[in-house]
């Protein structure tokens, strides 16, 4: 009953929230730029002061998201956003990965749908802060390119639209691109969230069961010269960089950064006080052996995974036994029981 009442709760809240981004949209559009059109500034100074206004609303409505109760949300390494001339790619499994990613950074630009131009409700902000529009190719680039320069933090999501609930990749290759001709490093930015919701093809009052959980993960510096041949001509370079970024995004990362998370729920779970994370090895056994947990443990561990992933414990005890071999043996569990989620 309790459960029930949360989820109407948040379908309400969620329907409450993005009303609201839709009426701060006309607000920046009709009250907040034309103000900030008025002073004598000059085009690039009036773009920077636009996009610093969406860059203070995202916060805000993260804050709305956040206090009403429909999502939850962690930023990892947040400081490598506080450079200028970043090209920032990240993966792109929900609505509002874009929003998070301009709430962190300052003077960030992004390359938007040239339909956002002529919705009432996203024409002023795409305008105002002169976000680079999807409607030329080459154009496109050379637009990006000169923007990085001019020392803004370009948001791109390679992708060009949100993951399937498959959760297979298909990359474009415009991130690449821009970063193969402007000679530009990427700042790559994984973005997950437990359990899923808002994804592609998905209604927004589908509200999953429990209260989503963001993690948005700022990992270091690529250097795509070191992605590509040193011989590869530019096309070639660009072909190499994208199915590198595909594999970063979707191959042994994404595992990796399952298995730093179950270390992570383990370590607080159990109040392991003097054990860290990076002390657990992945391959090495839970108990008896290796971190040396025992039944009690198993049991606390157990509800914290079902909580955590919403996955189910129950099982033969041999099957129960093998799950909780390892990190990576969890690991795998939470990626099939994911899979099955998202095929249902």
């Amino acid at each position: 009953m309790v459960e029930r009442m949360g989820r109407a709760w948040r379908v309400c809240a969620t329907g409450l929230c993005f009303s609201c981004f839709g009426l701060g949209g006309l607000a920046l559009r009709l009250l907040v730029f034309p103000v900030l059109a008025l002073p004598p500034w000059s085009a690039a100074r009036r773009q920077r002061v636009c996009k610093d206004a969406v860059h203070h609303a995202f916060q805000l409505f993260l804050w709305l998201m956040c206090a009403v109760g429909v999502i939850r949300y962690e930023v990892r390494n947040a400081q490598r956003l506080q450079r200028e001339g970043l090209l920032i790619v990240a993966n792109h499994p929900s609505l509002i990965d874009v929003v998070f990613l301009i709430a962190l950074t300052r003077r960030a630009d992004c390359v938007v749908k040239a339909g956002l131009a002529r919705n009432p409700f996203t024409r002023g902000p795409v305008l105002a802060t002169g976000y680079v529009q999807n409607n030329s190719g080459a154009q496109m680039v050379q637009d990006c390119i000169a923007s990085l320069r001019a020392g803004n933090n370009l948001v791109i999501f390679p992708e060009g639209t949100r993951t399937p609930a498959d959760g297979s990749l298909r990359l474009q290759r415009g991130a690449a691109n821009i970063a193969v001709r402007g000679g530009f490093a990427l700042t790559p930015v994984v973005i997950r969230c437990e359990p899923p919701t808002l994804r592609k093809g998905e209604k927004w009052y589908r509200v999953p069961v429990r209260r989503p959980r963001y993690v948005i993960d700022v990992r270091e510096d690529i250097d795509t010269r070191q992605l590509a041949k040193a011989d590869a001509d530019d096309a070639m370079a660009v072909r190499e960089v994208t199915l590198a970024l595909t594999e970063y995004f979707s191959g042994r990362y994404a595992v990796q950064a399952l298995e730093q998370e179950i270390k992570e729920l383990i370590v607080s779970s159990l109040s392991l006080e003097e054990v860290a994370p990076a002390d657990i090895d992945s391959e090495a056994p839970l108990f008896v052996e290796g971190l040396g947990l025992d039944s009690i443990d198993a049991l606390e561990l157990g509800l914290a995974l079902q909580k955590h992933y919403g996955v189910s414990m129950s099982g033969d005890k041999e099957a129960v036994r093998a799950r909780f071999a390892s990190v990576a043996t969890l690991a795998a569990f939470v990626t099939a029981h994911r899979a099955e989620q998202a095929s249902a």
